[in-house]
């Protein structure tokens, strides 16, 4: 498990912090929607305080010995022998606008089936790239949120690609709750789904600052969506793995989680812009 901390300094009283959940956007699918990718991205990129993190399954990755391979499902463009290498610098090229802002790349189910073939890692290459932290399979993030006056708030983000086979929002969640229970977080975070959620309700307690005193205080659970769509047109007669399968269409887009300074509230969304 990886741990880090990312500071975002000299925020005003009122400041909001907002974090882009980014993931599966599966870039050299052809039927990824890059008009909402980009977005997101420029959503991110014109709000000062707006920061991101990529959950995994940054590009398709996948190769001929997957279940779930199928050459048609390539953008053409990628259909060519090295569309592994052809993905990562995409995804270098389509995020480094925003790479200053970036928290890190978790690795997702796509990247580690080709790691394990391949001994190569497109989620490290992509953070390589982008000149950002690689945050592995599962991460501990603390966000160190300092206002101008010097004050100091330090919530505690957990943050994974998920692996759940869960087709309901209530068992996504369920499965999120669960995995993310052990660790002492304030914000549980996660992908995989290709759905979004976002949850704000669940009450714990939690020692006081001071140290001298437990206090009733929140955590909160956000899904992220993806950029791959389930249905497209194609015009060959074929479909994609998932038009196979029958899955629900997918939910487009990034969740967020923002972070209130003034009343240090969090709130989770089930959006970005």
């Amino acid at each position: 498990m990886e741990v880090h901390e990312y500071t975002i300094r000299r925020v005003p009283k009122s400041g909001i912090v907002t974090l882009g959940l980014f993931a599966c956007t599966h870039i050299g699918h052809a039927g990824i929607d890059y008009d909402h990718l980009q977005q997101e991205i420029d959503f991110i990129a014109d709000k000062p305080l707006s920061r991101w993190i990529h959950l995994g399954d940054s590009g398709e990755y996948i190769t001929a010995d997957d279940k779930r391979w199928e050459i048609g499902s390539l953008d053409p463009a990628f259909r060519v022998s090295d569309h592994v290498d052809l993905q990562v610098d995409r995804g270098v090229e389509i995020f480094r606008p925003i790479k200053s802002k970036g928290l890190g790349i978790i690795i997702g189910n796509h990247e580690d089936s080709y790691l394990k073939h391949t001994q190569s890692n497109p989620a490290k290459r992509l953070a390589q790239g982008l000149q950002i932290p690689f945050l592995g399979y599962t991460c501990l993030i603390r966000l160190r949120i300092e206002s101008r006056n010097g004050d100091v708030w330090r919530p505690v983000i957990y943050a994974m690609h998920g692996d759940t086979h869960a087709t309901t929002p209530a068992g996504q969640l369920n499965y999120l709750k669960v995995k993310s229970n052990p660790f002492a977080c304030q914000v549980a975070v996660m992908a995989h789904v290709h759905m979004k959620s976002a949850y704000n309700n669940e009450v714990i307690l939690a020692m006081n600052e001071a140290g001298d005193d437990v206090e009733a205080t929140s955590r909160h659970y956000a899904i992220a969506g993806t950029f791959q769509k389930t249905y497209y047109t194609r015009g060959d007669g074929n479909a994609s793995y998932a038009e196979k399968k029958h899955y629900a269409p997918s939910a487009i887009g990034c969740s967020s989680v923002e972070f209130h300074l003034a009343d240090r509230l969090i709130r989770a969304k089930d959006y970005l812009s």
